[in-house]
């Protein structure tokens, strides 16, 4: 499918239908999705205490990209393409481990934990190593969180960490420790599982013990007062009682997604997972 057949079906889409086949399909408009929408999205790699002291590292695996993030000597992170300058192939094979350097195993071509190109055998005498390191993408860590974005001029992630702040900060995630991974593989495009988790039309016949802890499970007005009660409470905990959605965005924001809200646990529940 090229440019003017995805042009085409987007064109030929129905307001308020479900999307046609093609959308979640078609390689080519998956190739967009990433293109258009990921690549240039900020996207959550892992937490700093990941990478505890100089040295450490983890991949970030993400569509046909590879990325090593790391902890240099001087304990700056740095997010690495994890491909060897020379002829392209992977330099970190593990998901995770400890290095004095990443060398290819393919020709021995050694970087720093910075990323640049220590050594490089047999090379002519004018070859400029400075300008053969790793590639980086951009990184920000934010309150212990590690972001990356793809796109060569990403949006600022000034929009998100200023209003995201406040309300996280009570959580103190920079002291945060990742006890346990667990990743659930998905035979289907993404957008199903967004579309699944954004209604919650299935909730009751699909998800039974979920919904009798939720507001499914009490009249509207008795939810609203719980609401009520624990916003009320929150400011007096240290939370912020700001809520937001800025999933819809203005131009030139776009990969800065964000929303902050709080609902209250159901009485006589003890947990909501």
């Amino acid at each position: 499918m090229d440019t003017a057949a995805i042009a085409t079906l987007i064109a030929g889409q129905r307001p308020g239908r479900s999307l046609e086949q093609a959308f979640y399909r078609d390689p080519d408009v998956y190739a967009r999705d990433l293109e258009r929408i990921f690549f240039n999205a900020w996207l959550y790699a892992g937490h700093a205490s990941e990478i505890p002291e100089s040295g450490d590292y983890f991949l970030f695996e993400f569509a046909t990209e590879s990325v090593i993030v790391t902890r240099d000597g001087d304990r700056e992170i740095h997010a690495l393409i994890n491909v060897c300058r020379h002829r392209g192939s992977r330099v970190c094979l593990q998901p995770a481990g400890k290095a004095k350097r990443f060398v290819c195993p393919y020709h021995g071509w050694s970087y720093g934990l910075n990323g640049g190109l220590r050594a490089a055998a047999e090379m002519a005498e004018d070859f400029d190593k400075g300008a053969h390191g790793l590639k980086k993408i951009h990184l920000k860590l934010f309150q212990g969180l590690i972001f990356v974005n793809f796109a060569a001029d990403p949006v600022p992630f000034d929009i998100i960490e200023d209003e995201m702040s406040t309300g996280l900060r009570p959580y103190r995630l920079d002291r945060a420790k990742v006890a346990h991974r667990e990743d659930y593989p998905i035979a289907a495009n993404w957008k199903l599982a967004v579309e699944n988790y954004c209604e919650c039309y299935h909730c009751r016949p699909a998800h039974p013990e979920y919904s009798r802890g939720h507001a499914l499970a009490v009249p509207e007005s008795d939810w609203n007062g719980m609401l009520e009660e624990v916003m009320e409470r929150g400011p007096k905990v240290g939370l912020s009682a700001d809520i937001f959605d800025r999933t819809w965005l203005a131009a030139g924001t776009f990969g800065t997604e964000r929303e902050y809200d709080r609902y209250p646990l159901m009485r006589g529940h003890l947990t909501g997972s």
